[in-house]
């Protein structure tokens, strides 16, 4: 009982009031940064640094791709808020930001809930490398991150031979790419890996694994290949959008703010592939940050800071359960490194939002280490890796400071947030 008590007394005594406030500090800075966004938006003063017109920017015309130009990739959400418009004329913006903070609310309790089941602390939670904050940023990343945890629950439970659940795990994965074909990265890759282990380890020869896989994983490769195929073009962004000219002009944001010709997100169709990854490449990697240093040395150091900040979550602990808890940080790293490979595509050739990305990253890394628990789970080679870049953090003695930890990831806030000036409560608090 005494070693209990000197236990209980040792763990308590690792969380400072210093790091508690800091946390507090940190959703504060959340929650009065939204609420200051959202009651400019609703006093319909907020505008957009990039379009004059808030229909114009990526944020609500990505929402706004619908099917009446034919099928096309991003639609399905698009369409059913167009057939409610014909049905009942309301203010789309209005659901588009009532979506936002819905999932945005359904995201978090997702992820404090497995903060909870995986004693992590919460320290990281408010922070821009795990979540990205601010109005209406994301567009609908969110839900495809609430998604994935769905998609990720189903597939655990599919493999205990439930045929339910197999039917119930295609549907929401045909539907995550339906709504939103980049989905397809940091979902499905780390799912492909582990059934094709999985069949392995059943003595089965590769070959076989491979078959098995893609049968098993058809329905997904199929949606993908028909979203490829069906991505647009600018006929049909000329159709998409005039089929909402009636309620651009009845609910205009700002109201003095004149109708677009073109959103963004459908108007993006017209660019072809080459002319799409041209542009992504150069705002992503040959960008100037501040307008004088190349950003390619930003995103390195935000890629290395994130190897050292997630499977160390618990340095940071704000409960007892949290500070005598270690994060299997090979695990971990071994789930950041297969996400990151898979978001290849997006780390400047099909998007040039970094700080979605990161969330992408991280966010879906947590959700898979959640659902994934054996290292026999992951190739010899990529557990290899993992524990020579975990190691040599190790080796660096100052990187096992708490104040280390925290001034790293007060520094990705500077690195992360001023790729974009959209991210409003960074420009007033920082």
């Amino acid at each position: 009982m005494r070693n209990d008590d000197l236990r209980a007394r040792q763990t308590t005594s690792c969380i400072s009031p210093i790091y508690v406030g800091l946390f507090i500090c940190a959703i504060g800075l959340v929650v009065v940064s939204e609420l200051y966004e959202l009651s400019l938006y609703l006093q319909g003063t907020y505008k957009s640094s990039y379009w004059p017109s808030l229909y114009e920017s990526f944020e609500v015309s990505d929402w706004l791709i619908n099917y009446e130009g034919g099928f096309v990739r991003r639609g399905l959400i698009g369409q059913i808020l167009y057939e409610f418009y014909l049905w009942h004329p309301y203010n789309v913006l209005h659901v588009i930001v009532g979506l936002h903070y819905l999932t945005l609310a359904w995201l978090l309790g997702i992820m404090i809930k497995i903060f909870r089941q995986e004693s992590f602390s919460l320290f990281l939670l408010p922070f821009p490398i795990l979540l990205c904050y601010g109005f209406l940023c994301t567009r609908r990343d969110f839900l495809m991150l609430i998604l994935m945890y769905y998609i990720y629950s189903f597939y655990k439970q599919c493999l205990t031979g439930n045929k339910i659940y197999y039917l119930v795990l295609q549907l929401f994965s045909i539907l995550s790419i339906i709504i939103y074909e980049a989905a397809f990265f940091h979902i499905f890759p780390l799912l492909l890996l582990h059934y094709l282990l999985r069949e392995n380890q059943k003595g089965k020869k590769w070959y076989r694994c491979v078959l098995f896989t893609i049968l098993f994983w058809s329905p997904v490769i199929m949606a993908m290949t028909l979203v490829c195929l069906y991505k647009g073009d600018r006929t049909m962004a000329d159709v998409i959008w005039t089929s909402w000219y009636d309620m651009l002009h009845t609910y205009p944001y700002p109201s003095d703010a004149y109708i677009p010709t073109m959103g963004a997100g459908p108007g993006f169709f017209a660019r072809s592939t080459v002319d799409a990854v041209n542009f992504h490449l150069h705002m992503t990697w040959l960008r100037m940050y501040k307008g004088i240093i190349p950003a390619a040395p930003f995103i390195i150091f935000i890629i290395m800071a994130v190897f050292q900040l997630l499977p160390r979550l618990n340095q940071i602990p704000l409960s007892s359960t949290s500070a005598s808890f270690k994060v299997d940080a090979i695990r971990m790293s071994n789930i950041l490194l297969i996400q990151f490979v898979s978001l290849i595509p997006l780390w400047g050739l099909l998007s040039c939002d970094l700080p979605r990305v990161i969330q992408y990253w991280t966010v879906s890394s947590l959700i898979a280490y959640h659902f994934i628990k054996n290292k026999s789970d992951f190739p010899m080679f990529i557990t290899k890796t993992s524990s020579i870049i975990q190691n040599g953090i190790d080796s660096l003695k100052w990187t096992h400071s708490k104040w280390f930890y925290i001034i790293l990831l007060l520094i990705t806030i500077r690195f992360i947030c001023p790729w974009t000036d959209r991210y409003t409560h960074v420009n007033i608090f920082f």
